[in-house]
């Protein structure tokens, strides 16, 4: 199974850019508001469903395991302020279970909990100005220390998106790289292209094969 490839997207993000990304290629759209009441998310999760049902893909819900539960979302993707994975995981049956990490320590720390982890930032990135570049050692030396997939986010592109999935990466979160650029559709497609073009990861993403698609 080739590597995947992760939309984030808010409230701000136009259906016909997420619409354009699922049809060039985008596997799972992971929807991230942090300012959004449950029922505002809940909603924009049903505005994202039927266009996630048509290209097959997955839907992530960052943060809120309420609502990911309520929509039957994929799965749930734990960040800083969210629930510790411990006590998560056994609130997420049927859904897969991920985390963000930014050392091996807290990678080794969390794993036993999760599905998959997102380590970054890799390159230096827009949404994240002041975040330290983390690079391709530090990704592989993630990916050697937990048995669990590991996602690569932070400034990834064509141009970088092959290099990071031969350091072990399962596959990218991506987020301006896509909804930065005048053509969403082909900047989807470049990118696509460039992760296909990588050897097929040693982990597979849960979210294509545990938690499939909706």
């Amino acid at each position: 199974m080739k590597a995947s490839l992760h939309l984030i997207v808010d409230g701000r993000t136009s259906l016909s850019s997420v619409r354009a990304a699922l049809a060039s290629g985008v596997d799972v759209v992971q929807l991230r508001d942090r300012s959004a009441a449950a029922k505002d998310l809940w909603q924009l999760a049903q505005d994202l469903l039927p266009a996630l049902r048509v290209a097959q893909a997955g839907l992530i819900i960052n943060d809120r395991l309420d609502v990911a539960q309520v929509v039957a979302a994929s799965g749930v993707h734990l960040a800083g302020r969210s629930l510790a994975p411990q006590l998560a995981r056994p609130l997420a049956a049927g859904l897969v279970l991920g985390a963000s990490v930014h050392s091996v320590k807290e990678a080794e720390a969390i794993a036993p909990w999760v599905d998959y982890l997102t380590f970054g930032s890799i390159y230096p990135t827009q949404s994240h100005p002041k975040q330290p570049e983390a690079g391709l050692q530090a990704l592989a030396d993630v990916v050697k220390a937990v048995p669990c997939p590991v996602l690569a986010i932070g400034g990834i592109g064509p141009k970088n998106a092959e290099d990071v999935i031969r350091a072990g990466a399962s596959g990218v979160v991506v987020i301006s790289s896509l909804l930065g650029a005048q053509d969403v559709g082909e900047a989807a497609r470049q990118l696509r292209r460039a992760l296909d073009a990588a050897p097929d990861p040693r982990h597979p993403d849960p979210v294509l094969v545990k938690g499939g698609v909706l």
